[in-house]
């Protein structure tokens, strides 16, 4: 499925982030809730793709390599109330290597940076980035 122009950029610029939820589910039901960094939205072919990335091994991971079906969401509200939101669900790849893993690797510290004991650190080349192929969205007002 494909995004609409005002989906990218809530997606990229909604309250001047870049950050989304990815909810996934265990194999054993469980629901995990995990914001993320997006480092990119590839739009050129026939399903839309967002990328985020996995600086260390963790749930989210984990989950998506047992059961690929997640969601995409972000939610902001204005000083007076009003909410906007977008939900996208969706099935994940994960990538480890290949041309796509390494020259998205290289755009994480530009999005993302890591934070230990008050200090900003170099980010670490990602354990896996993630490729969330778009399957269905749904954006409220």
């Amino acid at each position: 499925m494909k995004l609409n122009d005002e989906v990218v950029d809530f997606l990229l610029n909604g309250g001047r982030s870049n950050i989304v939820l990815v909810s996934t589910v265990s194999e054993f039901g469980v629901v995990n809730l995990s914001p993320r960094a997006i480092l990119d939205i590839d739009r050129s072919g026939p399903e839309d793709k967002i990328y985020f990335n996995h600086v260390f091994p963790n749930k989210t991971l984990y989950n998506l390599r047992k059961n690929p079906k997640a969601s995409v969401s972000k939610y902001i509200s204005n000083v007076n109330g009003i909410v906007k939101m977008v939900v996208i669900t969706g099935r994940a790849n994960n990538l480890t290597s290949g041309d796509k893993y390494e020259e998205l690797a290289k755009l994480g510290p530009q999005r993302i940076s890591v934070v230990r004991k008050g200090i900003i650190s170099e980010v670490p080349k990602p354990v896996a980035i993630t490729e969330f192929i778009v399957e269905e969205v749904e954006l409220y007002p």
